[in-house]
């Protein structure tokens, strides 16, 4: 009886590690926040991942590692243009996940091996026949082996930015603008404890902080940006990063003017609803 029960626990603990080891493969997942996927590990959300390169669909393609670091790369689709683009998301225990810039080819398929404590990748090309493009991914960056591999540049404050005009939205129906909003500002970021835990990537900051912009100029939009953004420009992580984004597009030359403009006062109204309130 009691070797019986000996094995029962035995085979009880072993189905649990099993289980264990199951959940932290799959630790990293695909997700819908708002209008549009992202990433989610554990109890952080990783918001648009590609940054300014929007994708229409994401896959886990690669998971590798032990738990010291666990690696996974993540294929992000963006249509017959760029099939496929490319970014490594990176675990170490007990620090935040970090995610690498975009890479690749726009061909679709990566070779993935461990070596030298990183990832050394394959990305098929686009054009047939042609050689792949061999990357290094390694202490969170991306580094191109050779002349045909790029990376993708990250630097949010030279990219240019265009307003929708409300005018054209208005004949699609009476969800425009909540529609739009979603785009800027998942619905994921809208509370103090999901900004708190959130990775939010510089590139990605700035595009939504743009996108709020964009839509505080909106007829009646100023209060539910406002509103929305709240938690966003009140947090400890990414409040003063927020108030930055908007002071560097409202002095960009090239940004629009109307969006110059419209970022200047949604800076204001941020420094209003949060000057009163302690950072969250």
């Amino acid at each position: 009886m009691r070797r019986t029960s000996a094995s029962l626990i035995a085979l009880t603990l072993l189905a649990s590690a099993a289980d264990g080891a199951r959940s932290a493969e799959r630790g990293l997942t695909v997700i819908t926040s708002g209008s549009e996927q992202a990433l989610q590990l554990g109890d952080t959300v990783l918001s648009r991942p590609f940054g300014a390169q929007l994708v229409d669909s994401m896959a886990i393609v690669g998971r590798y590692g032990a738990r010291a670091e666990r690696l996974w790369i993540v294929q992000g689709t963006a249509g017959a243009t760029c099939p496929a683009r490319y970014v490594v998301v990176s675990a170490k225990s007990g620090q935040p996940p970090i995610v690498s810039a975009p890479f690749g080819t726009c061909g679709t398929g990566v070779r993935a091996q461990p070596s030298g404590g990183g990832l050394l990748l394959a990305v098929a090309p686009l054009a047939p026949g042609a050689a792949p493009s061999r990357y290094m991914f390694r202490n969170g960056g991306v580094t191109p082996l050779d002349g045909t591999a790029t990376v993708a540049v990250t630097q949010a404050a030279q990219q240019t930015v265009r307003c929708r005009n409300p005018g054209d939205m208005a004949a699609l129906d009476g969800t425009a603008f909540e529609y739009e909003l979603d785009r800027a500002l998942p619905a994921a970021y809208r509370t103090s404890g999901s900004v708190r835990r959130a990775e939010i990537a510089p590139t990605a900051l700035h595009e939504m902080v743009a996108g709020l912009a964009c839509l505080a100029s909106w007829p009646g939009g100023g209060r539910p940006v406002t509103r929305a953004a709240t938690p966003l420009f009140a947090s400890k992580r990414y409040g003063a990063a927020s108030f930055a984004a908007l002071d560097r597009i409202a002095g960009a030359t090239n940004s629009e003017p109307g969006l110059r403009a419209s970022a200047r006062y949604l800076y204001g109204e941020m420094r209003y609803r949060v000057g009163a309130r302690e950072p969250l």
